[in-house]
């Protein structure tokens, strides 16, 4: 799972080429399961209708043949061919949502359920996966460092480099990270003043006459900076609006 942890192997869930290995050899993709992204699989979906697609695209994905190294293209058939060692599912909630029916039959391919383990910062439930799920958040970052964006790789990373093989299940890892959590102080909350749709609007309008090329997530992140509170698809959505008005008149 991790690079420098003995005996551990890493595979990566690419929205681009499916389930890859880290050796294979690719050709330059733009292709995410991140919602309001320019590359995502989803962004023309529904918010009730993401989490579907992104299932039916994995599962597509995953079909495809034509890769050379000719390893395991789902989770499951991974799972399968070691049903005796730990798997670890190291990803955001975005991605694990579409990841989950792969997941669910890998679990059923383990010989032991403990040998399952799901490291998704702030995911608090996913079906009936969700006694997999290794309980943290954002406060990690103060034990872990780095950015929050590569926050579950540091953490499935200590809690691996701190077991020993035979004591890498599911509830070890739960114990190991649920014992550093409680020493850690609570999350700072931000107050911040809500906007309307028309004040983000001709918010948005005045940064890109100032900025054209400036990205929804530069000014959202400006926007915070400044006080003020946006839910990210929100914002996206409103910036989306504000570009195609501009090149449409």
């Amino acid at each position: 799972m991790v690079d420098d942890t003995p005996g551990s192997r890493l595979w990566v869930a690419s929205a681009g080429y499916g389930l890859i290995s880290m050796g294979t050899p690719l050709k330059p993709y733009s292709a995410t399961f991140s919602a309001n992204h320019p590359d995502s699989v989803v962004r023309n979906a529904t918010s009730e209708g993401e989490t579907p697609i992104a299932r039916q695209w994995w599962e597509a994905i995953s079909g495809l043949s034509d890769l050379q190294y000719g390893g395991p293209r789902t989770i499951a058939e991974l799972a399968g061919l070691s049903p005796n060692q730990p798997l670890l599912i190291v990803a955001s909630e975005t991605y694990l949502l579409a990841l989950r029916n792969d997941v669910e039959s890998a679990l059923s391919q383990l010989n032991d359920p403990e040998l399952l383990s799901i490291f998704s910062a702030g995911c608090k439930s996913f079906g009936d996966l969700s006694n997999h799920l290794i309980p943290y958040d954002a406060r990690m970052q103060n034990v872990v460092g780095g950015a929050l964006r590569s926050l579950n790789i540091r953490v499935a990373q200590k809690a691996i480099l701190e077991r020993r093989k035979s004591q890498a299940t599911c509830s070890a890892f739960r114990q190991s990270i649920t014992r550093l959590t409680r020493q850690l102080p609570e999350l700072k909350r931000f107050h911040r003043l809500a906007m309307t749709d028309v004040q983000l609007k001709a918010y948005i309008e005045k940064e890109i006459a100032k900025t054209p090329s400036c990205s929804h997530t530069r000014l959202l992140r400006q926007l915070r900076d400044q006080g003020h509170a946006c839910e990210q698809k929100r914002f996206a959505a409103l910036f989306r609006d504000v570009q195609e008005h501009e090149n449409g008149s």
